[in-house]
């Protein structure tokens, strides 16, 4: 692949959302092993960029929409804990909000599977264990 072809790649909005989704996993890496910096700097880096480029794109207000019920549906799955339901809800609603983001172009299915699915499950499992040492959490005196 040349340089032209290189860049028309990195422009195209199945690498915004990859870039997107790799940043959001990279800073979820930073929540598990907390005191690297350099995942957070990284994973902030790839997040900005890859909404920077996806802006390049005119976006649908369905994908934003079905985008944002995923992320609920995560934070549900960790407060109600259905099992998994929700989880797989989530999952769902990120890979269509994903498929129909960019109007126009199309994101390729496989790059939404790609990116929704693990994402989903990622922020469902980190969500739940986040509420459950909340909710363990001991109160003392010192």
């Amino acid at each position: 692949m040349d340089y032209y072809g290189t860049v028309m790649f990195l422009r195209s909005p199945d690498a915004s959302l990859g870039l997107l989704a790799a940043g959001l996993g990279v800073i979820m890496l930073e929540f598990v092993r907390p005191g690297w910096v350099l995942p957070a700097v990284l994973g902030c880096l790839m997040v900005v960029f890859g909404i920077h480029s996806l802006t390049q794109y005119p976006l649908e207000p369905k994908g934003l929409v079905l985008i944002a019920a995923g992320f609920l549906l995560c934070a549900l799955e960790a407060r109600v804990q259905a099992k998994g339901l929700l989880g797989a809800a989530a999952g769902v609603s990120l890979y269509f909000g994903a498929v129909h983001l960019v109007r126009g172009e199309q994101i390729h299915t496989a790059t939404a599977l790609a990116t929704a699915l693990p994402l989903a499950a990622l922020l469902s499992i980190l969500l739940t264990l986040a509420w459950r040492a909340r909710q363990n959490k001991r109160n003392t005196i010192f």
